[in-house]
């Protein structure tokens, strides 16, 4: 298991993102708890140690020409992390945006920047609020 962790961090540093952002968001992903379940489907079919949505796999796979396999944990991780690195562009760095939207989706964090006319986190769901551990975590 050692091994696998140094794999995560190398492809967290390779992709420039916060150090320990991929660890951390398995984390969350896995109940706050660090036995992963690679085989693991949400009741709203997201998949995976990193809890891949379906169609995210295929957006992946647009954005940087990787199709991860979400029951593989390092192709689960480094999909997360190409498309945390493209949300993260798309946010102009703002890691709160992009860590909401892993979460809640692009769309639905647009939704309420475009009802607000900024990002109330406020606005966010219970389960989304929750999530924000991560950036308050890592102090983004």
């Amino acid at each position: 298991m050692q091994n696998l962790y140094a794999w995560i961090q190398y492809m967290n540093d390779y992709l420039n993102l916060p150090q320990g952002l991929l660890m951390t968001i398995a984390y969350q992903e896995n109940g706050r708890s660090w036995k992963w379940n690679a085989n693991a489907i949400s009741p709203r079919g997201a998949k995976g140690v990193m809890q891949i949505m379906p169609n995210t796999v295929y957006e992946i796979k647009r954005i940087s020409g990787f199709l991860p396999n979400p029951y593989n944990i390092i192709h689960a991780m480094y999909g997360a992390g190409l498309y945390l690195k493209w949300l993260n562009a798309y946010y102009d760095g703002d890691w709160r945006k992009t860590i909401a939207a892993y979460n809640y989706g692009l769309g639905n964090v647009n939704k309420i920047i475009r009802r607000f006319g900024y990002f109330n986190e406020a606005a966010l769901p219970n389960e989304t609020k929750n999530y924000m551990y991560v950036a308050d975590t890592l102090g983004l």
